[in-house]
This record gives structure tokens, sequence and C-alpha cells, in this order.
């Protein structure tokens, strides 16, 4: 009789998480219990799975998806019964889990039975048997579900092959039911897996099965190799499909997964046996196997025990449509003794592989399944894969010969284009649409051209050969010469540049090269790590879908580990599009109490000074009037590029104006920014331009600028220098004038030699100086850095300059400012562009992220997510509170002997500054909520504005912008009642538009707040613990009990 039991342990596993086309190397994990072979993914996320131990079949689960695992029971106990070949199936959408196993009695007889969980696998009743009597073998079932909801046993059965003729051969049987319960009658018995030669002598056996879409179903077994090897039969790994949900199977297509090689000395192959595979993410199918083909000698015989044979796991996976096989990897080769592999997809792209040891123990491993290696990380967005291929050879792939042909070389899944000019390789009968599209590439250098290139082609259309650009679509490819990569298209063989950015690219280098396309939107990476940029980001409407493919071009290149992947790209809730405010050139943004103020050069009004701006997001931008008027300040003409720093609450102003440098200050970021009659003068008689301030570690202030001539003193460009502030903020310390920045390089010197519009930034002890260089109307004005170890240099360019540039989408980059998000988490570059790709005036302001990040040689660079045009998230919000003020609790000063309430009022509320705050005071018991605002008529209700004085050293709230007060109220009369009456308090807020904002109403009363003060010991010192004591709790209740002073660690 059977039992059916339910007992827990605990025991630890680890689960393997891989993302992403070829296996990469295999990382153990953990070594110990745990399920066996057959696993399965409930709705919740937990893995059960099982193993028999001869007369038991126990269950196991992990609610981490395999990091910690439970015994949670029995399926089958029996003492007369041994148990065998256990599969595991949870059914989606519901809580019903499925165990199939072998039975054999103790009559020699077999049979394979199902049981059935009706509660997630705590508790078992049988449910089925499938077949039995059997006195030919039969065992090693897998369940599995239709499309059609149908549920199928596939099990391994002599019988089935003995009936049709072919004694002590074994077929794979298939019996169905229809749904999910009732007889396994449906299907009668089909053969699943034999040879299409009914006749021919085969072992299929230790069946897996998977779904591949369209009622299209795959089984991969253990089989035989079709002749004889050295006279035995040696193992090999087979499949073969259906296309109609298991009714019919393709035997004249069962094809091969593996065959291991063949020992030069016995003549005999070695074995590949005992598979299981798993369909990942939807996309390929893998099969982890044992094989013995690693070990020196005469393979092992197909016959021989298990636990005998010498062992190695090993994974392979489906290429091209389900229909070939390739990367194979080693999982496990770390000693000779391992059986019963294990596969399960836990979440999408991310397997569980178990080996069995014998001992009771086994191994897990993590290993990337879709294949990026450890350097690479999934693009986001980044879906199931579509296509891949590892260049084995070229099915599926089409030349294409360029100007000079040369014919492509396959050699150890690597494609090579040796020579030759802009030959094409692309792939045949697919079309994508929004994809991810990756490959490694690499370029050999010939010196003798003026480009040595490699790329990926994609949405690419009507290829042909014998031209330059024989194909419609796009490229984005490496140049390891001009050390760039490059984004362009091609229509009716004309090549149109789109955009391009500087990267340090070595010869004969692998570089791993990505292009995400969704709609018109384009970003090209190179080398993606899960925090650098795309290399570029751009939009174009010309071809929407296509095939993909490789280009070289002047160089030879060598491409590998092809790999196309569905796109969806998440759209964050809240976005903007460059541009976000017109009129606007050299932007400069001072971040003051929560609130952004912008100062720019006024590109249709620069003769009148200075506008300000103000938002809360970088994003939204309110016209605050004119900050600095030129009526009051020095200068007729020409007022550009503000720069705005605040120092002890007076704000300066550096602008330009008759292109000379000048001082202007305000005691608030709206202005006026004026100057005394003394005070209106340059800061030099000599012309400077485009002033940026930093205040260092230290306290030392510095001022970045520009001169007209460089070192030599000729008048021939725009040169940056720096110098010491002096602590008037209105002069430089002349003698620390330095030129620091020269107008060199190529970027920096079309239709004119210029580098301006300087802006620091310290990170690490590493001062980076950024410049915009070149002309501003010139197609190469952009933005770049230098780094030196102190604030004037000397200061070394960054070799990959410019880290941001016009292209044909955006015209005009450049001078820059650069601004934390409200949150602090990231930087926003923020910068003007022109007005549109044919008119340079009125110019535009545009923000992008920027950020610090490792280089491929681990060298800190900053790096620009830009420019752009398409959607991007709006800045990361800082936390504030829910109305932008609150009350955040009581206190009692005994200095002052009174009621304190402490209150926090955001700097910024509703996206308008705060100017003025208080509190609000009634007798609960004589005024309602109603009445509780600032001019109320109620007599009771009195309103006490706030002051800088009762500021607070601390926030006691958890807002970034806010800050807290203390509102103290002295007892007067000292009587019982003053301390037991109720009062009911708001805090308020005086918006600068002169609206009010109020807290919740909170109700307290004296002796309420000093009973708890007292109890806990919260105040100060011995002496105010005293003082409430004795002036308010023995004054209400007589016989309050005394408690001894015990300083708390915190005064609330």
């Amino acid at each position: 009789m059977k039992k059916y039991l339910c007992l827990i342990f605990v025991v630890t596993l680890l689960l393997i998480s891989g993302s992403a086309t070829y296996a990469n190397t295999p990382e153990e994990l953990y070594y110990g219990s745990g399920a066996i072979r057959s696993m399965s993914m409930k709705d919740d996320g937990t893995v059960i799975g099982g193993r028999s131990s001869g007369h038991t079949i126990e269950v196991w689960t992990s609610s981490n998806r395999g990091e910690n695992w439970t015994k949670i029971g029995t399926v089958a106990s029996n003492d007369n019964i041994n148990y065998g070949d256990v599969m595991f199936m949870a059914v989606s959408g519901t809580d019903k889990v499925y165990c199939a196993f072998r039975e054999k009695n103790a009559e020699g007889k077999y049979s394979v039975v199902v049981c059935r969980s009706d509660n997630g696998g705590y508790n078992w009743v049988y449910d089925s048997t499938v077949i039995s009597g059997c006195s030919q073998f039969v065992g090693a079932p897998w369940l599995f579900v239709t499309q059609n909801g149908d549920m199928q046993c596939y099990y391994d059965s002599e019988p089935l092959a003995a009936e049709n003729g072919v004694s002590g051969a074994q077929w794979i049987a298939m019996q169905g039911r229809d749904g999910l319960t009732g007889a396994w009658n449906k299907y009668g018995v089909v053969a699943a897996s034999r040879d299409a030669n009914s006749s021919k002598f085969v072992r299929d056996g230790m069946a897996s099965v998977v779904d591949l879409g369209n009622n299209r179903i795959m089984v991969v077994t253990e089989g035989i190799e079709d002749n004889k090897s050295g006279g035995v039969y040696s193992n090999v790994v087979r499949a073969i499909q259906s296309n109609d949900g298991g009714y019919t199977w393709n035997y004249s297509g069962r094809k091969i997964v593996y065959q291991s090689t063949i020992d030069s000395e016995s003549g005999r192959r070695y074995n590949a046996y005992c598979p299981m595979a798993v369909r990942v993410g939807n996309g390929p199918v893998g099969v982890v196997f044992c094989t013995d083909e690693d070990f020196k000698g005469t393979p092992d015989s197909s016959s021989e025990n298990v636990s005998k044979r010498r062992t190695h796991i090993k994974y392979i996976r489906t290429m091209d449509n389900f229909e070939t096989w390739g990367l194979l990897t080693d999982i496990w080769t770390g000693g000779s003794k391992a059986y019963a592999p294990g596969i399960v997809e836990t979440s999408r792209n991310n397997i569980l592989i178990s080996i069995d040891h014998f001992s009771g123990n086994q191994r897990f491993y993590h290993m990337d399944t879709l294949g990026k290696n450890n350097n690479y990380e999934v693009i986001p967005g980044t879906g199931n894969l579509l296509y891949s291929t590892n260049f084995g050879d070229s099915y599926g792939l089409d030349f294409y010969p360029g100007l000079v042909s040369n014919t492509p070389v396959y050699n150890e899944n690597v494609m090579s284009i040796n020579g030759g000019n802009s030959n094409k390789v692309v792939v045949s009968g697919n079309e994508f649409t929004d994809f991810v599209v990756e490959a490694d590439i690499s370029v050999k250098e010939d010196g003798s051209k003026d480009s040595n290139q490699g790329g990926i082609i994609f949405r690419v259309n009507n290829p042909y050969s014998s031209v330059s650009d024989g194909y419609d679509g796009y490229y984005f490819g490496i140049d390891a010469l001009k050390k760039e990569v490059i984004l362009g298209k091609v229509h009716q063989n004309k090549w149109t540049e789109i955009a391009k950015k500087k990267m340090t690219i070595e010869y004969n280098k692998y570089y791993r090269v990505s292009v995400a396309v969704a709609g018109n939107e384009i970003k090209g990476y190179v080398n993606y790590n899960g925090e650098n940029y795309a290399k570029i980001v751009a939009v174009d409407n010309d071809f929407s879908s296509g095939t993909v493919g490789f280009r070289h071009w002047l160089s030879g290149a060598s491409f590998k580990n092809l790999s196309v992947f569905e796109y969806n790209p998440k759209t964050p809730e809240k976005t903007y599009t460059n541009s976000v405010l017109n009129s606007c050139a050299d932007p400069d943004v001072l971040y003051y109490k929560g609130m952004y103020y912008l100062y720019a050069t006024n590109t249709e009004n620069a003769n009148l000074g200075f506008k300000v701006y103000s938002s809360t997001d970088l994003v939204n931008w309110t016209d605050r009037g004119w900050a600095l008027s030129k009526n009051d300040v020095y200068g007729d003409s020409g007022f550009w590029a503000p720069d705005l720093i605040e120092k002890d609450g007076k704000f300066y102003m550096y602008y330009v104006a008759n292109e000379h440098l000048s001082v202007a200050t305000s005691d608030s970021p709206l202005g006026p920014f004026t100057q005394t009659k003394e005070e209106q003068k340059p800061m030099h008689e000599g012309k400077e331009i485009d002033a940026h301030v930093f205040k260092d570690d230290d306290g030392q202030y510095y001022i970045y600028f520009v001169r007209f001539y460089g070192k030599s003193g000729v008048s021939d460009g725009n040169y940056i220098y720096g110098a010491k502030l002096n602590s008037d903020m209105r002069t430089m310390d002349d003698s620390t004038i330095t030129c620091l920045i020269s107008p060199e390089e190529a970027w920096e010197t079309n239709k004119a030699k210029v580098a301006e519009g300087p802006f620091m930034l310290k990170k690490d002890g590493v001062y980076y100086l950024t410049y915009s260089g070149s002309h501003f109307e010139s197609d190469y004005y952009g933005s770049g850095y230098a780094t030196a170890t102190s604030p004037l240099g000397n200061y070394t360019k960054y070799e990959n300059n410019p880290i941001m540039q016009s292209n044909t989408l955006v015209h005009g980059a450049g001078h820059h400012g650069i601004v934390s998000s409200p949150d602090g988490s990231e930087m926003f570059i923020v910068y003007h562009c022109h007005s549109s790709l044919t008119k340079t005036e009125p110019r535009r302001l545009c923000i992008d992220r920027i950020h610090f990040t490792k280089d491929d040689a681990g060298k800190t660079v900053l790096e620009v997510y830009g420019p752009t045009i398409t959607p991007q998230g709006i800045p990361k919000s800082g936390n504030t509170i829910s109305k932008g003020i609150e009350i955040n609790g009581y206190q009692i000063s005994a200095t002052l002997g009174g009621m304190r309430t402490v209150y926090s009022v955001d700097s910024v509320i509703n996206q308008k500054e705060v100017i003025g705050y208080g509190m609000l005071y009634s007798l609960a018991d004589y005024a309602d909520e109603e009445d509780m605002h600032v001019g109320s008529s109620s007599k009771y209700v009195k309103s006490v504005e706030g002051t800088k004085n009762g500021q607070l050293s601390i926030n006691a709230s958890d807002s970034d912008i806010a800050s807290s007060y203390a509102m103290t109220v002295c007892f007067t009369s000292k009587q019982a009642a003053e301390y037991t009456d109720k009062w009911t308090v708001k805090a308020y807020a005086k918006l600068i538009d002169g609206t009010y904002v109020y807290s919740d109403a909170k109700t307290f009363c004296a002796y309420d707040v000093a009973d708890i003060l007292y109890k806990n010991s919260m105040m100060n010192n011995i002496s105010a613990h005293n003082y409430l004591y004795e002036n308010i709790l023995t004054l209400v209740n007589k016989e309050y009990t005394k408690v001894e002073y015990s300083k708390s660690s915190v005064v609330r």
C-alpha cells in the first residue's frame, strides 16, 4: 500500500542565474543535498523538485529560486515498490503539481504512475496510471501540457518497439488525455521517437519535451549512434519534432544533437547520454548531458552501470530555427563521477542546473545560458532570442562582394574577411523590426588606408554586389584607425553619416558591438557593461525593418557570436524631450534651496541683460523676469554667458559685456543683480569672456575664463585661463593667472581656434575641466575635457574628446554647465543647441545625462548620453514632504519655560519658493480646523511668524529640501489648567505668489508631553528633567511618581 506523507527538513542550495547568446564559463556555486534532475517552477516563483531514494519519493521546494531548499514531504513510500525516474510538473494558473515516475514491483513488472498535489506540493494523492504490468522496461516519464491544454506523458518503451517487430529496441511512447484529467487514451499510443525506418534498431530514452510554439514540439532523447563504432553502439543525444501538437512526428527529421569524438585506438565513439532540455526565455533550447569524451583510453560501454562510468557534464543549444546545434560549453569537468543533470528556467533567461554525484549530493552551477560573458550585460529592454549563429559555417548567410571581393573564411566559430573592401555578409530569410543585434568584432590594421572599419548592418533591404554600399539600411561600426564609432545609413549606394563619437579602438581586439532599435530610435553600444551609456543615440525614419549582417571598410575584420533579440524598451513614466526652453545660449544653472535658477545669454535681446528662470526639475521652466538689467551694471551690449555662485547668502554673477568680464551681486537668486558706481567696471582692461567660478574643498575660489590669445600673446583664437579669486570675489590674484587649454585638436579648430565655456568638476582628487571647442556654428562644435591634479594644472586633454558633439540631428550642441538632479543621484549637462538644422538663432536649451564611468582600461572618464532628441526620463526628484510642510513633534523648554513645537518646511512647494513660515495656535475647544489659517477671523486663533532664529541645525524631516524650525510659546499662568488644556496647532508656509499652504492639524496638551519626556529621561540634563517634575507634573498630579534621571542618547 502506498503512503502519502509530509515531513519538513531544510537544506541549502544556490540559484544559477544567467542572462543572455553563447554560453559563458559556468561557475560552481554549491555542493550538497537537494532535488535531483527534475525541477519545475510554480507561479509564485517556488521551485519544486524531488528525488527517489529507492522506496520513497521525496518532495523539495525552494521559495527563493534555489538559494535555500526545504524538504516538504513525500509523494509515495512503499517498501515493496522500487521508484525511479521522478519527474515534477507544476501547472501554471493553478496550485496543481503532478509527479510522474516509474514503478517496479516485487514481481519485476514496470509501470508509469502519476500522483497529484492540489496544494502546491504539500499533500499528494494518487492520480492515474499511464501504463502498467509491463515485463519489458517502461520508465523515465515526462509530463507535458500542449497548447490546447491536453496533458501528455512521454516515456521509454521497450514494449512499443517490440510490438512493431524490433526486439530489444526502445522507442519513446506518448499517451495523452483530454485536459488534465481522465484516461490516457486520447492519442492512442504514439511513437514519438524512432527512426524513419521502423525496423531499424534504436534505443531512445530519457525524453524531455519543450514547446517551440505554434503546436511545434521538440523531444530530446538519449539514443545510440546510427552504426556501431569499434563493434559496439555508443550513446548520442538526439532530437525529433512534431508540428501538430504530438499527433505525428517527423521521423526522417530526427537529428543528432551531439555525438562525441571517436577514440583512435579502439575505434569506438565516446558517449553522450542522459540529456535534459529546456526552452530558455522563449528563445533557444538548451540541453545538458553527460559525456566521457574528455577521458583518455577506451570509451565506456553504454551498458555500464552509470555509477561506474566516467562522466563530465556539458551544455549545448539550438542555433538556427531549432534545426542546428552549437556553442558547446563545459559545465562540470572536476572529476569523473556524475549523472542525471537537471535544468530548469527559474525566470526569463535564468536557469538552475543540478548534477547528481551518487552520494546524496549534487552540484549547482551558474552559467550564462543565452551567452553574454562576464564583461557584458544585457541591454535594458532585451527580450527573447530571435536568431543566432556561431559562424561554424556559412549556413543561412549570404555573401555580397564589394568593390574588392574577398570571400569570408569560417574557422573555429569565427567569420573573417581578411582583405578586399566593402564586402557584406547578410543573414538570409529573416526580417526584424524592433530588436537588439550584437556581435563581437575585431578590426585588422591597414595603415595604407584612411579608415579601418568593421561593423553591423541592420534593417537591411535589397543587398547587392560589386559596389561600396550595396544595400538599403543602417550601419554601426568601429574604426580602429580613426579611433571612433560611426552610425550611418545607405540608400541606393549613397552613404550618409548620422553621428560619430571618439573611442579607443585597438587592432585585433574583439569589441562587443550592439545596436538597439525600436521605432525610429537607434542606440549604438560598444562593450556595454551595465553602466556605460550608448555611444550614439539617434533617430531616423528611413528604414523600419529588414535583416542584419556585417560590412567592413578598407581593412580586414573578424566577426563572431551574432545574436538578435526582441527589444521592448521601457518608457519612463515621466519624460522630457529636448529642447526644454527657447532663446537661451551659454546656460548656467544654480541649485539653491530646492530650486534651480537658470541664467543664459538671451539670444533675442542680448543687449538688455539677463533673464532668470526657475524650475524644480530642470525641465519645466518659469520666466521670472530680468535678473540683471544693463542700466544697473557695467556694459551696454553683448551680455553673454553669465555664471552664478552663492557665498554667505550673497549671490555673485560673473558675466560678459562689451567682451569684458564683470561681477554683479544680489541678495536673491532672482536679482536684481547690481553694481555700485565704483563697481561698474571690468575685471581687467583686456578682453575676457566665459567665466566660471569653482570652490575647491579647502574653501579657495578659482575662476576659469577665456582670453583671445595664448601663451605666445598672439591673438589667434580663444584660450582658457584660470586664476585664484581674491576674498572680495570681484578680483583675481593676477599672479596666479595661467593659460590652461589651447585649441590645437581638429575638433577645437574648425572655422576658428576655439576653447571656451569652461566648467569645473572634481572627483577623487582629480580636476575635470570641461569646455567647448570650435566655432559654435561649426559641424565640429562640441564639448570635451582635460584633467589635472591641481586646479591650475597642468591639464591633459582626454584622448577621446569630444564627449558630446554636434551631428546631423542636433546642430550647435555645446557651451554647457553641469548640475545634479534634485535627489543628487544623477548629473545633467545643460547646454545650448541651434534653433534648427538650418538656422542658428534663437538658440535653445537642452539637458542630457552625464556621468563618471570606467572605460575598458578601468580609467575613470566622463561620458555623455547625448545629444538626444528622443523622450528621456525626467531627472530623479528628491524626497519631499507630502504637503511640503509638516509638524514633527514637541519639546518643553526648561530654560524658557514654554511649549515648543518642531515643524519642517520644504524650500519649494508646488514648484513655488517659500518666502515665509510660522505657526497657528488655538485652544482645541474654541476653534474648528477650518478656522486655523493665516488671517482667520476667529479671535481664538493666533498666528506667529517664524524667523531664522528658530531654525534648527538638524533636519527633522526626511525631505532633501526642508528646513526645520522650533516655535516656543512660554507658559504664563503656570496653573494646572494651562498644562492640561488641549491645544490645536498648524504650521504654515507662505509662497512667493502670496498663497499659503498648511500642515495637518495636531492636538496636544503640555502635561501629556511632559509625562512622556520625563518617564523616558528625554530632557538634555537633570535640571531640565527635574523642571518637568516640579513645575508641571506634580502641579497637575500631586501623587505623580518621581523617576530618576537616566540621560537618553536622543533628545526628541
